[in-house]
């Protein structure tokens, strides 16, 4: 590690300082005690590694001042690095790694920090290759511990110079060229047995020549044999297209065939509930004569309601008529009431003037004006009397007519008692009607789908004919390509290539198969034939 420049602010002593090492060989500190010499060295320490000789983290930061901030750029295995590391009292640590861009005239940086201060720390003695013990005990001896590195342990003393003479590197060496002669011990050993195995083959140079010349002449025949071979593949493989187009329409007619599957079924399905449907309408033909009877019956029944409601608005009529009638008759009576208290008023006055006549009928002081009173007297009983002959016959018919209003009454109440029972009647046969009515329209919607479903299973019929003849088509193209599938079968036995055997094999199986899944299938169509 060679320094090239540090910058301090706020470190300890120092408020702000720079240093720029750049173009020193050896650089030499002078001072007086306590003027900040080591605290330069402590700066360096602090920015690469965190550590200082202070007891806390915040000891670091200048009396006076909340913010500490090292900037170190330093030169490590002809990389240039810059660390900057900075802190808030009271807060934590934040650190920057940076590394030099190449080919660029001026000097810049980019950003290697990793995302946490730890990982960014072992970033930096992986660059470094020296750790913080290792540093201060060879480059840097701090005041007044000097000995510290002579008063470890030996095995601690030995770890500090491995990792000062990075000898773990040497080891990875080692470790490497061991592995190295291991490969080059079996590339010997595999050539050592090549070397022999060519010494064998020269020994034999003789019979290796005969050898030649029988593989020569067998290549020759082999050649032969595969131009043949190659002839007879070309042949075979224009019949393995033909073939192969036979198989799809094989397959294309195992689709059609199952498509047909599906749809005899689907009929079968549709036949069932059709009879069904058929069995359910033939019990509601059944019953027509109940329905005609019963629509009969609701025919009169309206009939009937409407008769009732003739009644019904008669009888209103009645009750108005009736209310005329008793209001003029509460009329008439009101004024042969007056009438009679008129009369029975006028009848004491005579009594009182037949008194005052018989009183009077001893001969009286002044006769002529009792005379002329009893007169007046007489005059006035003839007229009561004929008025009560005029009431008596007004109170006969009033009489009478009660008596004629109260029985109309009964009777209208009666009848007003009937009509309302055969109103709720004809209500509750209405109601029922209107079922019967509403049955009878169910009725005939069902007819016609009945009559649809006949038609439809005519056609269903008729398709099933038509199936029956495509089935005897499929039976036929069937045994045809059995037969063309047995030639081919034959020739290709008396062919027996021996690399596209398998595929062959193959194909044979699979048409095989296609042929018993299409027997089965057609058995299965006879079955439910």
């Amino acid at each position: 590690m060679i320094p090239l420049q540090l910058t301090i602010k706020n470190f300890l002593s120092y408020q702000t300082a720079k240093l720029d090492f750049r173009g020193l060989h050896t650089a030499c500190i002078c001072g007086v005690n306590g003027s900040g010499k080591s605290s330069l060295l402590e700066a360096i320490a602090w920015v690469l590694w965190g550590e200082s000789r202070a007891n806390s983290d915040d000891e670091v930061i200048h009396n006076g001042t909340n913010e500490v901030q090292v900037d170190f750029t330093f030169n490590s295995q002809g990389q240039i690095y810059r660390v900057i590391r900075g802190r808030q009292r009271g807060q934590s640590t934040q650190l920057e790694l940076q590394v030099a861009q190449e080919n660029h005239e001026e000097l810049s940086f980019r950003s290697i920090t990793e995302k946490g201060l730890r990982s960014t720390q072992h970033l930096i003695i992986q660059h470094l290759k020296l750790d913080y013990e290792t540093f201060i005990n060879s480059a840097y001896l701090r005041q007044g511990r000097a000995d510290e590195f002579m008063l470890k342990r030996p095995a601690d003393r030995k770890q500090v110079l491995a990792d000062l003479l990075q000898l773990d590197h040497y080891d990875e060496l080692a470790e490497q060229a061991r592995e190295r002669t291991r490969q080059l011990k079996a590339e010997l050993d595999i050539l050592s047995q090549t070397i022999h195995t060519l010494e064998t083959q020269l020994q034999d140079a003789e019979s290796i020549s005969q050898a030649q010349e029988q593989l020569t002449a067998r290549l020759i025949t082999l050649r032969q044999e595969q131009e043949e071979d190659q002839s007879r593949w070309q042949t075979l493989q224009s019949e393995q297209q033909q073939r192969n187009s036979w198989i799809q329409q094989v397959e294309l007619r195992l689709q059609q065939l199952q498509r047909v599957n599906e749809d005899y079924q689907q009929l079968q399905q549709e036949y069932g509930i059709t009879e069904q449907h058929h069995a359910e309408l033939q019990a509601l033909l059944s019953q027509q004569e109940a329905i005609a009877q019963g629509y009969g019956e609701w025919l009169q029944l309206q009939a009937e309601d409407q008769r009732q409601t003739q009644l019904s608005h008669q009888y209103h009529q009645a009750i108005t008529q009736h209310h005329h009638w008793q209001e003029e008759l509460d009329r008439q009576m009101e004024g042969l009431y007056h009438s009679q208290r008129q009369a029975e008023a006028n009848r004491s006055v005579l009594e009182h003037q037949h008194q005052e006549l018989r009183r009077l009928s001893q001969p009286p002081p002044d006769l002529e004006n009792a005379l002329v009173q009893l007169q007046n007297a007489r005059i006035r009983l003839q007229t009561m009397d004929r008025l009560h002959t005029q009431v008596s016959p007004l109170l006969h018919h009033r009489d009478h007519l009660q008596r004629q209003m109260e029985l109309s009454r009964v009777s209208l109440i009666s009848r007003l008692k009937e009509l309302q029972a055969t109103r709720v009647h004809l209500e509750n046969r209405q109601t029922e009607a209107v079922k019967l009515s509403s049955t009878i329209q169910e009725y005939d919607q069902r007819l016609k789908e009945l009559e649809r479903q006949r038609y439809y299973q005519h056609q269903v019929r008729e398709k099933g004919i038509e199936r029956r003849a495509f089935m005897e088509r499929l039976q036929a193209q069937q045994r045809e390509y059995e037969t063309q599938l047995a030639g081919l079968e034959q020739k290709i036995h008396l062919l027996k290539p021996s690399d596209p055997e398998q595929q062959w094999s193959g194909s044979i199986r699979h048409t095989s198969e296609a042929n018993k899944e299409l027997t089965e299938s057609e058995f299965t169509q006879r079955t439910l034939g």
